[in-house]
């Protein structure tokens, strides 16, 4: 049997507040690194996926309701083992309109393209990003295993 994690989009047709229509919008995570989807973020056209050792972005570019561009906009999470679930979370947007997201104490290797290249193998932090990706940068450090962030 081949595990895969997939995301699914729910609508509601009726008004009535409750799903009548579910489509896969992507699935296919089945690296034997994979990890599990603790993240998603609606953002613009794009949609923001956390799934080790990938940050993704998908887009629906045809409007059927499923993903037809799927990038990886960085790669490198999940460095070592430790505990289930100290996976990458959180996606939101911080006030100043960056992608803003947690990773936890497996910690992360980024090969940065427009940066410098960001090793923090054994700890947890918050990271944020632009919305295309680019200047990806380490927010806090130090941490061992940070779900959701909120502003305020």
């Amino acid at each position: 049997m081949e595990v895969t994690e997939t995301i699914q989009r729910l609508e509601d047709h009726e008004g009535d507040h409750k799903a009548d229509r579910s489509t896969v919008f992507a699935s296919g995570f089945q690296e034997e690194v994979t990890g599990v989807a603790a993240g998603v973020l609606p953002f613009g056209s794009d949609v923001f996926v956390t799934v080790y050792p990938d940050l993704w972005r998908f887009t629906d570019k045809d409007g059927d309701g499923s993903a037809d561009v799927r990038q990886s906009v960085h790669r490198g999470f999940g460095v070592h083992a430790a505990f289930d679930g100290h996976d990458l979370h959180g996606l939101t947007v911080g006030p100043e309109g960056k992608i803003y997201f947690t990773v936890g104490d497996n910690g992360f290797s980024i090969k940065s393209a427009d940066g410098p290249d960001l090793h923090y193998p054994n700890t947890g932090g918050v990271l944020r990003m632009n919305a295309d990706g680019s200047q990806l940068e380490v927010f806090a450090y130090g941490l061992r295993n940070v779900q959701e962030i909120a502003f305020d």
